[in-house]
């Protein structure tokens, strides 16, 4: 990157001409073609942190499974708690084993959801029956 410019390999997944030269300005443009290029969130990040802290594994299927409870949102509202859309009884058990207690902290939902996955049967959908299709344990 020279210049508040970056050169981009293009080719097929990137949907931009190979040898493209993108300025500063252009980010929302490159945003809306590829909208993963943004760096994770700290949501994301202390998420993971937290998750892999409690020795969670398999970062693709939570973030699935996350994505489709809460689209990555703290609070996205009603009943059901965080990022994962616990049960309020549930959050109070594992919490309660973890010590982790903050449902609005990104770090202890991350490690209470590495401790929850590791106390369902997997291949069940014990843990989160609505969004069961995203884990693919």
């Amino acid at each position: 990157m020279s210049g508040n410019r970056a050169q981009l390999d293009g080719g097929l997944d990137s949907g931009l001409p190979k040898g493209a030269t993108v300025r500063s300005g252009d980010v929302g443009a490159i945003q809306a073609v590829l909208p993963y290029v943004t760096s994770p969130t700290d949501t994301y990040t202390r998420f993971f942190e937290g998750y892999r802290a409690a020795g969670g594994q398999g970062d693709a299927r939570i973030d699935a499974l996350i994505w489709c409870e809460s689209s990555w949102r703290i609070d996205p509202g009603g009943y059901y708690l965080g990022l994962a859309q616990f049960d309020p009884g549930t959050w109070a058990t594992v919490s309660a084993i973890t010590g982790y207690t903050d449902w609005l902290n990104p770090h202890d939902q991350g490690y209470n959801v590495a401790a929850w996955a590791s106390m369902i049967s997997p291949g069940t959908s014990a843990g989160w029956p609505s969004c069961f299709h995203a884990i693919d344990w």
